[in-house]
């Protein structure tokens, strides 16, 4: 009876909590119990997860953090994010590799929880100490020249101590961070001392991807750093050059990704799907149904796989850090942010826009606020209902949908262009319409 009534009380419990922050209601049940399973995990991080902090528990909480801040789970994440700070000790006079690069993570955890939070007392009353932490940073960087600067790296199951463009890139997403917190506080000299120090460690690698591409053969493991996070950080590239080069890499033949030690690399395949959709590549769907196969009924997620038996063949079981990747992904899929811009859909998928379907997606934190929407579809029209200001407007929305259709044009908002599919709006509407080709959509 007792095991009842714990089971009962932990039952609402998860309840209470999974009703917090973001949710989503999609017309596919399998994506749906991913999606709710990846939620389920992420609930369950707790502070053994990130404490005490130090090398082998530094990238796991950035990735907590970057998982967190979009399921609204904003209270948790600051949590680790003051764990993070809290716990670590420098000598400013001599930094040194294993300290700098968690004092990077604790930089990019905290930059990843203001963008969500956009709290200005919140970053007020912590700069003095990031920017702290940051100048410790920095003065490491200072001494990085080229990509066999390091002479180890942070790679969990890399056993070869060699440099990493992976452990560049975090330093990368470091410096750019403290640029945007000091822009954000009005130090634009400090701006600009970050940011072209994150821009000297681009071109770094920059510099030895070049070199890797001259060769006629391109190999998925000599760009691992690109599969490292789920951001596109490689951008000295045109965008056009990027995809082009991101869809050679990465191709149906070779994916998911190997490892010939350990397995199928599930949190690099992730990182693989969530680029998929910044580049809108329409194989993403094919790409994640494939990796979602390696899962079992329970959905659990294991760092790898044994491709032959399914069966999780390395890691820590049901990875936290996976978990939230994935959720980041389904949330993803119907919406993503950049700097000045809000885009719905990045891959339509005509599965979620048949009539009668019916997307919504609740309090979801972004960098513009929180944002609510629900898009439905009827025979002759897809409808997309907006509830609520956010704190911030978009300079313009990108919306992108699976056939051809007609937009029916409204008073609180203006159409800048239409690109095939795509719609490019200004203004926060309350209400867009349109029509399906070739049908005439109910006034």
């Amino acid at each position: 009876r007792k095991y009842e009534d714990s089971a009962k009380d932990f039952s609402v419990l998860n309840g209470i909590r999974i009703s917090e922050g973001i949710t989503v209601e999609i017309p596919h049940e399998k994506y749906m119990n991913v999606l709710n399973q990846a939620r389920l995990t992420m609930l369950n991080i707790n502070s053994s997860d990130y404490t005490p902090f130090g090398a082998e528990k530094a990238a796991d909480s950035f990735f907590y953090v970057y998982g967190m801040t979009r399921a609204g789970q904003l209270r948790d994440a600051e949590n680790i994010v003051r764990q993070m700070s809290g716990g670590i000790a420098f000598n400013s006079k001599k930094p040194d590799f294993s300290t700098s690069i968690n004092a990077a993570y604790i930089i990019a955890s905290f930059n990843e929880l203001y963008l969500h939070k956009r709290d200005s007392n919140y970053l007020q009353e912590n700069f003095p100490e990031i920017r702290r932490i940051g100048d410790y940073v920095y003065s490491f960087c200072s001494n990085i020249h080229n990509t066999t600067a390091l002479k180890s790296n942070t790679e969990k199951y890399n056993i070869i101590s060699e440099s990493s463009e992976r452990d560049i890139f975090v330093f990368y997403l470091a410096m750019s961070g403290m640029a945007y917190l000091s822009r954000c506080m009005g130090i634009f000299g400090h701006e600009s001392r970050f940011r072209n120090e994150a821009e000297r460690l681009q071109a770094i690698v920059r510099d030895s991807y070049e070199k890797k591409r001259s060769v006629s053969v391109l190999c998925p493991h000599d760009f691992s750093g690109l599969t490292a996070f789920p951001e596109r950080l490689y951008l000295s590239p045109g965008e056009e050059e990027y995809n082009k080069l991101f869809r050679n890499l990465f191709i149906s033949d070779n994916f998911p990704i190997f490892d010939r030690m350990y397995g199928i690399d599930m949190f690099a395949g992730f990182s693989v799907l969530n680029q998929m959709l910044a580049i809108r590549d329409g194989r993403f769907y094919e790409f994640l149904d494939k990796l979602l196969g390696y899962t079992d009924t329970f959905f659990t997620l294991p760092e790898y796989v044994n491709p032959v038996t399914g069966k999780g063949s390395w890691g820590n079981g049901n990875s936290k850090v996976i978990a939230s990747l994935l959720f980041v992904i389904m949330r993803n899929m119907f919406f993503i942010e950049s700097a000045d811009r809000l885009e719905l859909f990045p891959v339509p998928d005509e599965r979620f826009f048949v009539s009668g379907s019916r997307i919504k997606i609740e309090n979801a934190p972004s960098r513009f606020g929180i944002l609510s929407f629900v898009a439905e579809t009827a025979e002759k029209e897809v409808k997309i209902t907006f509830t609520g200001l956010p704190k911030y407007v978009p300079a313009d929305i990108r919306i992108n949908l699976p056939f051809e259709t007609k937009i029916l044009e409204g008073d609180d908002f203006i159409l800048k262009k239409k690109v095939n599919n795509s719609y490019f709006i200004n203004g926060w509407p309350s209400v867009v319409r349109f029509q399906v080709a070739g049908k005439t959509a109910t006034v």
